[in-house]
């Protein structure tokens, strides 16, 4: 069976290792520098996997997992190939490709997720699509260990990774900021602070699903889609005294008709 380890005890290096854990999948060992993130790795994998605190402690596994900052990476990687020569080392960094990483046998892998919480994060896994690539063995081995667990994955090409990435920021990171900014113009409507973010987020949730079931962008609906212009108009003029937030909705309105191949008259 392909065993695994960890250097990272960050959001994904404690969800991923949880969940090859509870699937039976033998997780040697988690590094973590600080004392703060081993407590957090003891406790997340409830004693079960070894918890060290350096590079010097490590043990042979079939694949590393490198789950540090992207701006560590390379140095990680370095130090660890130096120490483990024959395993495959992947690191799971969205927006880096594998080249980061020396040697042969090695990988990225990226879970399309936001794990906000370890402890709740890994009944995600199973939903979660994996983006994969490396050199053809990195790929195997993580394909090998992918499938037994029957998780979803794809493989890019190298030089794709940075695009893949900025989707994924716009899809979950720019998420967020929209979701600011409606609560922004919420409450320069007056409607009740409290409710703002419950009621938003029901409107967000059916929206969701609209899309799961229709697509994009045939899940849009509104004063856009209706080619309700006088609509859009008046939001405009209400919206004069939020110069900011004038601006963000222009900008949205004129993209949202673009999309729909509409041209706006805004």
């Amino acid at each position: 069976m392909i065993s695994v380890s960890f250097v990272g005890a960050g959001r994904v290096g404690l969800t991923l290792s949880a969940f090859f854990l509870d699937k039976g999948i033998p997780v040697r060992w988690i590094m973590a520098r600080s004392e703060e993130s081993r407590k957090r790795a003891t406790e997340v994998l409830r004693d079960k996997v070894p918890v060290l605190s350096s590079l010097t402690e490590i043990r042979p596994a079939d694949i590393v997992f490198i789950t540090v900052n992207d701006s560590s990476i390379k140095e990680v990687a370095h130090k660890v190939r130096s120490l483990l020569k024959s395993a495959v080392l992947v690191h799971t960094s969205g927006a880096h490709s594998s080249e980061l990483i020396p040697g042969e046998g090695r990988a990225s892998c990226h879970p399309l997720q936001s794990f906000a919480n370890p402890s709740t994060a890994v009944k995600l896994v199973p939903e979660t699509v994996f983006t994969l690539e490396g050199d053809e063995r990195g790929i195997k081995l993580l394909k090998q260990l992918l499938e037994r667990l029957n998780l979803q994955y794809t493989v890019i090409p190298t030089q794709c990774k940075p695009l893949y990435h900025a989707s994924a920021v716009i899809a979950s990171n720019y998420l967020v900021t929209l979701i600011y900014n409606a609560l922004q113009t919420m409450k320069a409507s007056g409607f009740p602070e409290d409710m703002g973010l419950k009621g938003l987020m029901k409107l967000i949730e059916g929206t969701l699903k609209n899309i799961s079931t229709l697509g994009v962008p045939q899940a849009l609906t509104g004063p856009i889609a209706r080619g309700d212009w006088d609509t859009v108009k008046l939001h405009l003029e209400h919206l004069e005294k939020y110069p900011e937030l004038k601006e963000f909705y222009l900008f949205m309105a004129r993209k949202t008709a673009e999309m729909i191949g509409k041209k706006p008259p805004i």
